[in-house]
């Protein structure tokens, strides 16, 4: 017989900028209770990380 057992406190992480659309999946597969961010996904376009597009294309429904 296999026990697996899962003891975890609190999860928070803390990053510079909103996480992208990977990340963010990674971070609810996690189950983490609070995250902090400094900027937004508008300000990494700004600095040439733009992965709008990618969440443009979330929001296109199944057809």
């Amino acid at each position: 017989m296999s026990v697996f057992v899962v003891i975890r406190a609190e999860l928070t992480i803390y990053t510079s900028c909103e996480p992208c659309p990977m990340c963010l999946g990674a971070i609810y597969w996690a189950h983490l209770d609070c995250i902090y961010y400094g900027g937004d996904r508008t300000d990494a376009a700004a600095v040439g990380f733009d992965d709008d597009f990618i969440y443009r294309e979330m929001a296109v429904p199944f057809s």
